[in-house]
């Protein structure tokens, strides 16, 4: 029989020594106790917690009254950034719904309060309360319309709609400690792994981060009709991670990106990104011949449409039309920024007779063009965000489109 299994018995009275219940250690017996009763006393559940909405001003007024403990013994110590937290008060501002607030919502019998404990929610609340003081100010980066402004800086009419803010709290009623701590670490630890970019999303959100997310909405049609990446994969940040990349091409040229490298970027800007014009700009002209290319009845996507050829066409485009950082790769005039859109068709002709070719060595070995067939592809497969393969792709690609003009 196993541990637990053992002190179930026990603890139902099935335990016997010398003809006496026998009892666990004390300081075990009240955890087990409440797992127990949460494991078999199922009907008890739904009058454990309720959903209730609570405005902002609700929770500083509980503040200002001591009825709110945002440091339980549970709780982490607070680590916001002043970023971080300018980032949340831009969120309210914007009317952004937030994740709730998890609380415990007992009586002290001898100051007849109610006081609530936060289980989980702490830092934004700290952030939010702290703003309501006047203790940080907006960041433009964040907010344009009220840049480096502190709440009491604010309109009126958006102090009031910031105070009126109402957050999902979950209000749990039950004074079992062991309860509270299972619940916290339950919350803390059952979520989905976070990939990298997500992770990103969590520890940076200054200037560049938020240039790569008014990028990367702008992307998402091209992405999702392309089929490019799926909405699943878009939902874990996957085109956030691209246009990164993309953004990382133009201005540092071909690099070997990996987490840490890309991590590096993100901090290097975090604070200011002053190239972020001239970075829109050659986006917003390579994303419109992208368009055109997909969107023409003489394009068929079938090569280029996935993940690494979709990049490697980007780098193509940023290339011919721009230049690229510390690359010798020759360029073609005939695609400069100035004359593609007059020579978009040839472009596309050519893209076309490129995949004819590519298909056709791989069923029959032999191509009208004289360039290396399975090295590029193996480049798409193997070391993909490696700088030697990327820059070596768009090499190939570059050769073969020459020889075709």
């Amino acid at each position: 029989m196993g541990t637990w299994s053992k002190y179930c018995d026990t603890f139902r009275g099935n335990g016997k020594q010398q003809g006496k219940q026998t009892a666990p250690n004390s300081s075990k017996a009240h955890i087990y106790s409440t797992r127990y009763f949460l494991l078999r006393g199922v009907e008890r559940m739904p009058n454990l917690k309720k959903t209730t909405p609570y405005s902002i001003n609700d929770f500083i007024n509980w503040n200002i009254n001591q009825e709110l403990v945002l440091s339980p013994k549970y709780q982490r110590n607070p680590v916001w950034t002043e970023n971080a937290k300018s980032y949340l008060i831009d969120s309210i501002l914007r009317g952004y719904p937030i994740p709730p607030i998890y609380i415990r919502q007992r009586i002290d019998l001898t100051t007849r309060k109610t006081i609530r404990e936060v289980i989980d929610g702490q830092q934004r609340l700290r952030a939010i309360i702290d703003f309501y003081n006047d203790k940080f100010r907006i960041h433009r980066t964040h907010n344009q319309t009220y840049p480096n402004k502190i709440f009491s800086e604010l309109p009126d009419d958006v102090k009031l709609d910031f105070l009126r803010f109402e957050i999902s709290v979950e209000v749990i009623q039950i004074e079992d400690d062991a309860y509270i701590y299972d619940m916290f670490a339950r919350l803390n630890t059952n979520n989905v792994v976070l990939n990298k970019q997500e992770l990103r999303n969590a520890k940076f959100r200054g200037e560049f981060k938020v240039f790569v997310y008014l990028v990367a909405s702008e992307w998402r049609d091209i992405f999702l009709e392309n089929k490019v990446f799926s909405e699943s994969k878009m939902t874990r940040m996957a085109d956030v991670e691209m246009v990164s990349m993309f953004i990382i091409n133009i201005v540092d040229g071909f690099t070997t990106d990996t987490p840490t490298y890309i991590d590096s970027f993100y901090k290097k800007y975090d604070v200011s990104f002053s190239k972020e014009n001239i970075v829109w700009s050659k986006l917003d002209d390579i994303r419109e011949m992208l368009e055109n290319i997909f969107k023409s009845n003489q394009f068929d996507p079938t090569l280029f449409h996935t993940k690494n050829y979709f990049y490697t066409l980007f780098c193509f485009l940023n290339h011919h039309m721009f230049g690229t950082e510390n690359c010798d790769i020759r360029r073609l005039g005939v695609f400069d920024v100035t004359k593609i859109k007059e020579n978009i068709n040839l472009l596309i002709e050519k893209l076309m007779l490129f995949q004819a070719e590519f298909n056709n060595f791989f069923e029959t070995e032999t191509s009208i063009l004289n360039i290396d067939f399975i090295k590029f592809r193996q480049y798409h497969q193997s070391r993909t965000t490696n700088k030697n393969e990327r820059e070596e792709r768009v090499k190939i690609l570059t050769e073969a489109i020459e020889q075709l003009l």
